[in-house]
């Protein structure tokens, strides 16, 4: 579901509803950095930083609803999103990355504080 009021590129854009972004040849890199944490006698450890990058060779998005529905504005939004991907990718990657590093670092630090190290990373 997205909800968008503003500006992508230059133009004016309005809706709520459905979407759909999809990214083609995707690829990551992830840096994780934590520190020991001693937790019921059991060493466990704790995420400091998620460092998350992606990569994509292509992005394809759909957002249904735009502009209150108007079907010829909302092909025509969604023809020009889709002609001009990588622009707006390179735009939304800061968001993507940073929101997806902060997802995978509360999961990690989850399975990481209450799974002692030693049974994650046998010795």
């Amino acid at each position: 579901m997205y909800k968008i009021k503003g500006n992508i590129l230059v133009l004016p854009i309005t809706g709520h509803g459905k979407s759909n972004l999809t990214l083609t040849n995707f690829r990551c890199h992830m840096a994780i950095t934590g520190k020991p944490v001693q937790k019921n006698g059991k060493t466990h450890w704790e995420v400091e930083d998620f460092d998350f990058k992606l990569k994509a060779s292509r992005l394809y998005v759909k957002l249904e609803n735009l502009f209150n529905g108007d079907k010829a504005l909302g092909d025509n939004m969604n023809k020009f999103l889709n002609d001009n991907w990588e622009i707006l990718l390179q735009e939304m990657q800061p968001a993507f990355e940073d929101n997806l590093a902060a997802a995978f670092k509360e999961i990690t630090n989850r399975v990481f504080l209450k799974t002692p190290i030693d049974t994650i990373i046998p010795a």
